[in-house]
């Protein structure tokens, strides 16, 4: 497999970026890649993303046998050790999804509100599920999709990793083919960017940094409002000619 990426992680109106990214990464099984965003209204929102992301990493490298559970319960493990002899142990909060690309297969595990899209030709799919208040709302049948848009609380998480907490993650796999994309996102870019934009950003350009800077444009254009970040993964399972 052949993996070609591009990313950006951009600073919003606050003083210091939440958002952290795990470029693809070649671990004992398979490449690695993760995206994390620190829970907004909690202390040291920077750090809990690095801790995150630097776990996932440091986890993909070592690990010979492994699943998403076993990287996340790993996160939650060392946010518990972060929080020892802390006065306020629950408070360093982060969203974090992985994915895992292993032969022909995509492995994704989700904790929040980041979101992982997969792209094939015209196409476009959420491999996500948020966890937050509205999405919990919209699957109880409470308010429909109309309502959601105008939802004054739709960035209240319901899911996040915190210490002395264990998540509900979020798992599911996909088969992957030659020129698809991934994008790991933060809710700075799909809260400005609807997937159909997206879509057909993707649809114009022929390269994934093409994609990438053209993404981060129409995120600017749009009016920045929280840091925004995106990882954009192209694949490619021809074998290589020596």
């Amino acid at each position: 497999m052949k993996i070609t990426y591009s990313s950006f992680s951009i600073q919003g109106r606050e003083r210091q970026s939440q958002d952290c990214i795990l470029e693809p990464l070649e671990g004992t099984l398979g490449s690695w890649c993760a995206i994390a965003d620190g829970v907004c209204g909690r202390p040291d929102g920077d750090k809990a993303s690095a801790l995150a992301v630097d776990t996932v990493q440091s986890h993909a490298k070592a690990a010979e046998q492994t699943s998403m559970q076993d990287v996340f319960s790993k996160v939650v493990e060392e946010f518990d050790k972060e929080g020892l002899g802390s006065d306020h142990p629950k408070a360093m909060a982060t969203t974090l999804s992985v994915v895992q690309l292993n032969d022909r297969l995509a492995h994704v595990g989700h904790v929040g509100d980041t979101r992982v899209y997969h792209l094939r030709n015209e196409g476009i799919l959420r491999r996500t599920k948020d966890q937050t208040e509205v999405q919990d709302l919209l699957d109880r049948g409470v308010i429909n999709k109309r309502q959601a848009a105008r939802y004054q609380r739709k960035n209240v998480l319901t899911g996040f990793i915190s210490s002395g907490k264990d998540p509900t993650v979020f798992e599911t796999e996909f088969q992957i083919e030659t020129g698809d994309r991934l994008i790991l996102l933060t809710d700075g870019v799909y809260g400005v960017v609807t997937m159909r934009e997206i879509r057909d950003i993707s649809v114009v350009t022929n390269t994934v940094s093409e994609f990438t800077e053209k993404l981060k444009a129409a995120v600017e254009s749009a009016g920045v409002i929280d840091d925004y970040s995106a990882l954009v993964v192209g694949i490619d399972l021809r074998l290589v000619q020596w």
